[in-house]
């Protein structure tokens, strides 16, 4: 452990672990604080199972999510949070009232609990606000491992996971509440749109000519999940063509020079958007019949608003990682190489998609302050 580390670690734990809450003592929870202050925009997402479970766990509480500055954009409006507090670090725009503001509104509230929401990783910072918040129990599970830290030193209770229901990652983050009693939640995501955003997108469809629409979006962070641009194009033009459908080129700031090169590429109809939000990217998607992406945050942004995806994945497993339900087709790369998944099956599944997305019976995503 870096000497920083261990000093935080040393100034934050005041009081030695206090074990588990009797179920007695969790029902009479009135103020509960998560924290999820990480820098993961599709895991973010996927927990939304675990927040849904919190929230119908703790139906009688006042719920306040903490998130950092790159997810908020995500945890606005969230139907499963009555305050979202906006923590001053990580990528992104500063919160309003900056970290003055940030730390009097936090602890502005006499909370009964403090639940650290780890998933896919753990966090000192989000440990560290937790535990400044003042909450009178700060509890989370002990899995997965602070880095270089035995334990979960900051927790007065710290909880094994319950083993997952499933493979999939919503199914971990169930997990990861489960030991804190309740109902559990569908394999479902938890994200609302506002009707001025949704007007909002209805007037950039307008500007695209009437008929089928398929959105791509070929960016992504890893370069080992890149398709190569080449095969997008092989396999969108054979999509468009199929569906009768115009192409909606995604912007996508970290694959500037591949979007060009698609652009150029392409012999169907086909439009690039300008640069959008990701929240109004979300609502633009709402208009498509399918989303063409990598393994990304992308992919289940489109899903959490109801439409179905096709994805290419390479090291990451599919079963664990793609959103849940047959609307959504993840092509597997057997040797771990997206180049190796010919256009023509992701042309194949796009159809299927399609087809599943028609059938579907679900609902359209929670509007923005609906009940969960």
């Amino acid at each position: 452990m870096s000497l920083t580390r261990a000093l935080a670690v040393a100034a934050l734990r005041p009081r030695p672990p206090r074990g588990a809450l009797s179920p007695a003592a969790l029902d009479g929870v009135r103020r509960l604080l998560v924290v999820r202050a990480h820098d993961q925009l599709g895991d973010f997402l996927l927990a939304g199972p675990a927040l849904a479970a919190l929230r119908r766990r703790f139906a009688a509480a006042r719920i306040t999510l903490v998130v950092n500055r790159f997810l908020a954009p995500l945890a606005r409006h969230h139907p499963d949070a009555d305050r979202v507090l906006v923590a001053p670090w990580g990528r992104g725009a500063g919160a309003a009232g900056g970290a003055a503001g940030f730390w009097a509104a936090l602890r502005d509230e006499p909370y009964d609990l403090a639940v650290v929401l780890n998933t896919v990783s753990h966090s000192l910072s989000s440990d560290a606000t937790a535990r400044l918040a003042g909450a009178r129990v700060v509890a989370g599970p002990a899995a997965p491992p602070l880095k270089d830290t035995p334990g979960a030193p900051l927790y007065d209770w710290a909880y094994d996971p319950a083993p997952p229901a499933g493979p999939h990652e919503m199914d971990r983050a169930l997990a990861a509440v489960a030991p804190l009693g309740g109902p559990g939640a569908p394999l479902a995501y938890r994200f609302a749109l506002t009707p001025a955003e949704r007007a909002a997108a209805e007037r950039l469809r307008a500007t695209l000519s009437a008929g089928r629409l398929v959105a791509l979006h070929v960016g992504t962070k890893d370069p080992a999940k890149r398709y190569p641009t080449a095969l997008w194009i092989a396999a969108a033009d054979a999509v468009a063509e199929r569906l009768g459908a115009r192409l909606a080129l995604l912007d996508a700031p970290d694959a500037r020079a591949a979007g060009a090169e698609l652009a150029r590429g392409l012999r169907a109809a086909h439009t690039p958007l300008p640069p959008l939000t990701l929240r109004e990217t979300a609502a633009f998607l709402t208009h498509a019949e399918l989303l063409l992406c990598h393994d990304s945050a992308l992919l289940h942004l489109a899903a959490a608003v109801g439409v179905p995806t096709v994805s290419v994945h390479g090291r990451g497993d599919a079963a664990r990682w793609k959103p849940p339900g047959a609307r959504h087709v993840a092509l597997q790369a057997p040797d771990c190489v997206p180049a190796s998944v010919p256009p023509e099956q992701v042309a194949a599944a796009a159809l299927a998609a399609v087809a599943a997305g028609a059938g579907a019976t679900a609902g359209p995503p929670p509007a923005a302050g609906s009940a969960p």
